[in-house]
């Protein structure tokens, strides 16, 4: 049988960190309602992906686009 410091890390000292957000998370990070998120979404707009029926986005993507939208904000006051 193989013990715990058998193995070349611990379970409890492993951390993991969640890359993607649910369309929840996203929704309530860009305050925005379900209906403008999957406008986005089906438009190319805020990149995404399903597993299964489920849809996921990357942090780095809503942070990309979040930057992106700001740089389009910003410009139409200048």
């Amino acid at each position: 049988m193989i013990k715990n410091n058998d193995y070349p890390f611990y379970e409890e000292d492993m951390e993991i960190e969640n890359d993607c957000l649910s369309p929840k998370e996203c929704m309530e990070y860009l305050f925005i309602g379900r209906s403008l998120f999957y406008k986005l979404v089906n438009s190319g707009e805020l990149p995404a992906f399903r597993v299964g029926k489920l849809w996921r986005v990357k942090k780095t993507d809503l942070e990309k686009y979040c930057i992106e939208n700001r740089k389009k904000n910003l410009s139409r006051f200048a």
